[in-house]
């Protein structure tokens, strides 16, 4: 009976103890798991040294430039400084944001290096200017301490994280592995628990191939669009070069986003990252990327196409018109619905010489030339159009040197009513006066003002200008004033409209303002809304250009314009062509049953201003009645003609 009682004492003994490894047997396989996931992770060590790496890359770059200044060592430099850039934000977020936060030096390292980067941002697109790179490279020499220091701790941290972590986990293997030899007896329960260790051992092994597999796709692709990235674009050029087929050569294809800086500066970077998104999707869709053609993205709102063995010309400029079209459908971003053009640079490997740098060069020669086009462009490239870039990028150094007060300046066109030659208006034009190459024109200098921003600026002056003209005339006529897209989306247009005529005394019915059917692609319910303030003001908003732009009649009905401006394009045509006077005739009709007054444009002959009068418009503007004249001279005609009593 003792003997029994004794072994039934042992027994109730070793169910306790079996209950409390079994209860206690969970929560050690929840320890090892994590601490097995917490050993496989190398997050930190490596964003610290892939960012002293690039870190490294800049210096070299400019040390490379400095030594042997080429354009493409500035291309280089740019770049390497955008990378670097990129891993600040990176250095600042996540598990290496916690690293840094975690000590003050840190915090303070990377606000150096931070500082000291963000002061070279102007520098760096100036290389050859001595001075600039000078303090650059003084810049870089402050922080490079700072950088390997920054590199060494988080490698330094990281090896001890890992290594804290394989001790606990060894302790928790012992402790596993004395559960086992506790629980001998039963063979069951050994083998769930080696069936369980050998599980997490197979885990920590695939999450080593999952990140290694992660760290390749990042190596190859873009992270934000998933498509390849400039690193797999070039492995598949210089894969496409090996062999020379003049018959089917290969083409590239740049494509330049028209109107994303606006769409991202007003919606948001989210909306701008999902509208990315949504161009690439699109574009995977069009590029049969199974027979060795390649879409990706090559940074910022640039994507690149390469269609191997393309074939003829035509087939590639039909590829392109597909990818037009389907860009230019509306995107659904961030809750709005918004739509964009694209303009399509492309070149062919024509010739066996032509290596890959040299091919996508050229692509990018035959972008600039059709972004200096128009937007949606597509050009072939051509020899020719590098003398053509030249002179473009000449403006551009000009126009960004440029006194916008005392350079440019507003010439006016008459308004008139047709059948009278009563002056109802002028229109201001702006006009460039160019302290070398005299008066330019518009048509030369708008695109390369609206693509650098510079457009703001002289769109305030011209709108301040022509106030205080109008101010002078000797008849209290009004004034039109063109606005730009990008004008639209980037100035609060009602305060600037606000601020002139409070300045000027100019009576807001004698302002007139004139927008184009594009800013509305942009964002219709944004522009509905600054159509109503200006009009509120007292001020008259005219719709340019019409007919040229997209889903014309219904902008009429949603918007309540107080005029529209029929486009030269038909007018010109009238005399020759009946579809175009049908067409003017049906705008008429719409425009008088809505209450909306018509001014037609572009009149250049007699017989033209006989046809628009015939086709029941009254009122208009061209060389018949008179070219754009600066203030002055446009003071004698306003004193020789007859003022409409309605102006």
């Amino acid at each position: 009976m003792r003997h029994f009682n004794r072994l039934r004492l042992i027994l109730i003994s070793l169910m306790g103890l079996l209950g409390i490894a079994l209860a206690f047997l969970p929560f050690v396989m929840q320890m090892t798991e994590a601490a097995v996931d917490r050993t496989s992770r190398h997050d930190m060590a490596w964003n610290g040294i892939n960012g002293r790496s690039e870190y490294q890359e800049l210096r070299h770059v400019l040390m490379t430039y400095a030594l042997n200044p080429t354009t493409d060592g500035q291309q280089a430099a740019e770049l390497a400084y955008e990378i670097f850039v990129s891993r600040l934000n990176t250095w600042r977020a996540g598990v290496f944001g916690a690293f840094v936060e975690a000590s003050p030096a840190r915090r303070a390292i990377v606000g150096w290096i931070a500082e000291s980067i963000h002061k070279i941002e102007a520098d760096i697109a100036h290389l050859d200017d001595d001075r600039a790179l000078t303090r650059i490279l003084a810049e870089l020499d402050r922080i490079d301490a700072d950088v390997e220091q920054l590199a060494r701790d988080s490698y330094t941290t990281n090896t001890e994280e890992i290594a804290a972590n394989t001790i606990v986990l060894r302790k928790l293997q012992i402790v596993q592995q004395s559960l086992i030899i506790g629980l001998i007896g039963s063979g069951f329960v050994l083998v769930v628990l080696l069936l369980l260790q050998n599980r997490l051992l197979g885990r920590a092994h695939n999450a080593e191939k999952v990140i290694s597999a992660e760290n390749a796709f990042l190596a190859a692709h873009d992270i934000l669009t998933g498509l390849p990235n400039r690193n797999s674009l070039h492995t598949a050029l210089a894969k496409a070069c090996r062999i020379f087929d003049a018959g089917r050569p290969p083409a590239v294809l740049i494509i330049d986003l028209d109107g994303f800086k606006p769409i991202n500066d007003v919606l948001g970077h989210k909306a701008g990252d999902q509208l990315l998104v949504s161009v690439a999707k699109r574009l995977e869709k069009v590029v049969d990327q199974s027979s060795g053609n390649l879409a990706c993205r090559f940074g910022g709102d640039e994507f690149v196409v390469l269609l191997q063995g393309a074939g003829s010309v035509d087939a590639v400029l039909a590829t392109a018109h597909t990818l037009l079209q389907v860009l230019r459908e509306p995107h659904r971003v961030d809750q709005h619905k918004v739509s964009i053009d694209a303009t399509i640079g492309i070149a062919f490997r024509d010739q066996p010489n032509i290596d890959p740098n040299e091919l996508i060069h050229r692509a990018d020669i035959a972008l600039y030339a059709a972004k200096a086009k128009g937007k949606g462009m597509i050009l072939v490239f051509e020899p020719e159009m590098a003398t053509g870039i030249e002179a473009r990028q000449k403006l551009e150094a000009d126009l960004a040197e440029a006194d916008p007060w005392a350079e440019f300046e507003p010439h006016y066109q008459p308004l008139v009513d047709i059948t009278s030659g009563e002056i109802l208006g002028v229109e201001a034009l702006a006009r460039w006066n160019h302290p070398t190459r005299g008066m330019v024109l518009p048509g030369e200098f708008i695109p390369a003002a609206e693509s650098s921003g510079r457009i703001v600026e002289i769109g305030r002056i011209m709108i301040e200008k022509a106030c205080r003209d109008a101010m002078r005339f000797p008849k209290p006529i009004a004034v039109s004033v063109n606005l730009s897209t990008v004008q639209m989306i980037r100035m609060d247009v009602p305060a600037l409209v606000a601020d002139v005529l409070a300045k000027t005394k100019l009576p807001p019915s004698r302002l007139k303002l004139e927008i184009t059917e594009s800013v509305m692609i942009h964002d219709a319910k944004g522009t509905r809304a600054l159509v109503g303030k200006l009009q509120t003001m007292g001020v008259t908003v005219s719709l340019d250009d019409f007919g040229t732009g997209y889903s014309s009649l219904s902008y009429l009905r949603r918007f309540g314009f107080d005029e529209l401006k029929i486009d030269r394009s038909f007018v010109g045509d009238l005399d020759h062509d009946r579809q175009s006077m049908a067409i003017v005739q049906t705008i008429i009709a719409l425009a008088r049953n809505l209450d909306i007054k018509v001014i037609a444009e572009g009149i250049e002959t007699e017989e033209q201003a006989k046809m628009v009068v015939a086709a029941g418009c009254a009122h208009g503007q061209g060389y018949l009645f008179g070219r754009p004249l600066p203030f002055d001279k446009v003071l004698n005609v306003l004193g020789s003609m007859p003022i409409a009593r309605a102006a």
